[in-house]
């Protein structure tokens, strides 16, 4: 079987960007708040909204997405530490593809070498990540956590199926049912499997 690329997202699929950050919250804002409570993408307009925070608290905590200190500091998800070398057994290799700021691509990179070491590609897309991964690294799936992503890299490029890792800031969005990983990684994983035994076109 010719190896095929995966690419995953980082913050909120491989990278517990949400716990860390429901940690700042409660310390920086006196707020008992939960990752659950994360029940939109956009943080700011959650924290200025839902919460009543005023502009300059929730900038600072918007802010903690470019800090260095912030990310090095942030854990993976121990099922993607798990899974994706699984995959890469299988014949998929993995890349990851983010939005976070360019600014941020030595500690992003630094930090993925460090808790993926075999993932061998890191790529930070301040803007048009879609359009990167659909047209430019064309993976056989790409894996995220942000819906419009999902949707628009399978408009962009039906040859690149994206599928939506369900996470509370996503639970509610109205994408097709076939875009979801039913129960997560395992759903994934299972997935891969039935391909490699079945040799159909993943």
């Amino acid at each position: 079987m010719d190896r095929k690329l995966i690419t995953y997202d980082i913050d909120g699929v491989t990278c517990n960007t949400a716990r860390s950050l429901s940690h700042a919250i409660r310390a920086k804002l006196g707020i008992p708040f939960k990752v659950n409570d994360i029940t939109q993408y956009d943080t700011f307009a959650l924290l200025t909204q839902k919460y009543g925070v005023n502009l300059k608290s929730a900038h600072e905590i918007i802010a903690l997405y470019s800090d260095p200190e912030f990310l090095r500091s942030l854990r993976p998800y121990t099922i993607a530490q798990v899974c994706i070398p699984v995959l890469q057994c299988l014949g998929f290799d993995a890349a990851f593809a983010s939005s976070r700021p360019t600014s941020c691509t030595d500690i992003t990179e630094l930090w993925s070498l460090s808790h993926f070491p075999s993932v061998s590609q890191v790529h930070v897309l301040a803007s048009d990540k879609e359009n990167y991964i659909a047209t430019t690294l064309q993976p056989v799936r790409h894996i995220d956590d942000r819906a419009y992503t999902v949707v628009r890299i399978n408009d962009l490029s039906p040859d690149t199926p994206a599928r939506l890792i369900t996470r509370s800031w996503n639970r509610h969005e109205d994408v097709p049912d076939e875009y979801r990983l039913k129960i997560g990684w395992f759903s994934f994983v299972a997935q891969a499997m039935h391909v490699i035994m079945t040799c159909d076109q993943y």
